[in-house]
């Protein structure tokens, strides 16, 4: 292992130590996980939400005219633009803004 990978030990252990909390005049030493565990949470639950929720759409390719739903483990970070998002479609395997479907399922 080289050593610039070990200085990484002591600067993570000194900033995941405690956090000091500024409330107004006062000051709160706090433990790392008491912010990191929500910061976290809210992270992971808001890709969920919105993963299911695009999944759960029925999409239009731009280039073959193709219907399709994507997968859930698709839709994590994708670039979008209102209700178009950059999508692969499965048909013609090209990459590109696809309009939601608006009809029924």
């Amino acid at each position: 292992m080289k050593l610039y990978r070990f200085v990484w030990i002591p600067v993570l252990g000194g900033i995941l130590s405690s956090c000091a909390v500024h409330i107004g005049n006062a000051v709160f030493d706090v433990p790392w996980w008491c912010i990191g565990v929500p910061t976290a949470l809210v992270v992971v639950l808001s890709l969920y939400f919105t993963g299911k929720a695009v999944s759960e759409r029925e999409y239009v390719c731009g280039f073959c005219g193709a219907h399709f739903s994507p997968k859930r483990r698709d839709m994590g970070f994708l670039l979008h633009d209102n209700d178009r998002y950059v999508l692969k479609c499965p048909h013609c395997k090209k990459r590109g803004f696809c309009e939601p479907s608006y009809k029924n399922k």
